[in-house]
């Protein structure tokens, strides 16, 4: 039987070799630490333009939309962590009114849902233009 399996692995390519890294990726951590901290930043803004928001409350504020943030990338079946944000954010930010809270939430999600639809639109239509024009 150790036969037949080593001929039917005869045709097959051999297996990949595990990549070693040299160095830690230091640009892809700085890169997402840095798109954190403005999607970080935007949240505050955007709750600070709906109540005050004391200086001494932006670190827990940056921590708890962080976490939820995290969650709301990790958890399956939920397209762009969208519930499991809004529900993670509520309960790591309990200190908060939550009329403020909620409204700031539903804020920042069509905010960030319209800032990324902006650049799609234009980049699919740009396209669109440049197919018709080769087609002329």
């Amino acid at each position: 039987m150790g036969d037949r399996l080593a001929d039917g692995l005869k045709g097959q390519k051999p297996a990949a070799k595990p990549v070693i890294l040299q160095r830690y990726p230091l640009g892809p951590l700085l890169g997402e630490i840095g798109f954190l901290l403005l999607r970080g930043a935007g949240f505050i803004f955007t709750l600070r333009s709906l109540m005050i928001v004391p200086p001494g409350q932006i670190l827990p504020l940056l921590s708890a939309f962080s976490g939820a943030w995290l969650l709301g990338l990790v958890v399956p079946g939920a397209p762009g962590g969208l519930g499991v944000f809004e529900a993670a954010a509520i309960a790591l930010l309990r200190g908060f009114p939550a009329g403020p809270l909620l409204s700031g939430l539903a804020w920042f999600r069509l905010i960030s849902i319209v800032a990324e639809a902006i650049p799609a639109v234009l980049a699919w239509s740009i396209q669109r233009h440049l197919n018709l024009k080769a087609k002329d």
